[in-house]
């Protein structure tokens, strides 16, 4: 009975013991193990500025912002113009284009962004940074009360974790629909069956996101062979008000 007793409460204080390291990991105390946890998945794709300013040229479109530091809201940003586009674009030209936005936008929530398209299915890996995601959110209108709704979830979390998704997804007039396969924060994924409501608030800030951009509509967006078809319009330049 004494050696149960015995092996009883080492058993427990394993357990104790596992648990703590889990908490240290997940708050940034144990950095060996975090490093684990919090690894960026790599899809194999690299940001290449030249592509950015190529697939510009090609469309018509011009970029008056390059580099900007300071406070910068959706209010600054001034859109002229439109530009009609029919155009499939690569893997290598999203992964590009949407790490563009890094330099040109301090409130952006994502960096480190890679892109991966496989037949009709995306992949996206990034660096999600936790206060840029709620700047963002009340950038696009989102209330105090909703953003506050998460804080209880991610106040333990380091300010940047590692993002994965695979969905698919199309646009139609307008409206987006998005079907995720995947979700995870680093190597930890979402609770099963919760899918279906991240893809629901996901179509929501895109669609509010879309609202603010002027001369951006998008009769359709689909994909398919490992390619992005675009068709609709575009802002024909962005810049900065005075």
């Amino acid at each position: 009975m004494k050696k149960v007793s015995v092996y009883i409460f080492l058993g427990l204080g394993l357990l104790l013991l596992l648990c703590l390291i889990v908490i240290l990991t997940l708050i940034g105390r144990m950095p060996i193990l975090s490093d684990i946890i919090w690894k960026q998945k790599d899809l194999g794709q690299v940001p290449n500025a030249q592509l950015v300013e190529d697939v510009y040229k090609e469309i018509g479109f011009e970029n008056n912002i390059k580099t900007s530091s300071g406070e910068i809201t959706v209010e600054d940003f001034v859109y002229s113009g439109t530009v009609d586009l029919e155009r499939d674009f690569t893997s290598e030209e999203l992964t590009a284009i949407v790490n563009s936005w890094n330099d040109e936008w301090p409130l952006m929530p994502l960096s480190n962004i890679q892109v991966r398209i496989t037949g009709n299915t995306v992949e996206l890996s990034a660096i999600a940074s936790i206060q840029k995601v709620k700047d963002f959110a009340r950038s696009i209108n989102y209330s105090e009360a909703d953003i506050n709704k998460v804080d209880s979830y991610i106040g333990v979390i380091n300010d940047e974790v590692p993002i994965y998704a695979k969905f698919t997804g199309s646009v139609t007039k307008n409206v987006f629909t998005i079907n995720l396969q995947e979700v995870s924060a680093g190597v930890i994924g979402i609770p099963s069956g919760s899918e279906a409501a991240i893809g629901n608030y996901l179509e929501d800030v895109l669609q509010r996101r879309r609202a603010q951009i002027e001369g951006l509509y998008i009769e359709s967006a689909t994909v398919s062979d490992g390619k992005l078809r675009f068709e609709g319009t575009i802002p024909g330049s962005v810049g900065l008000g005075e």
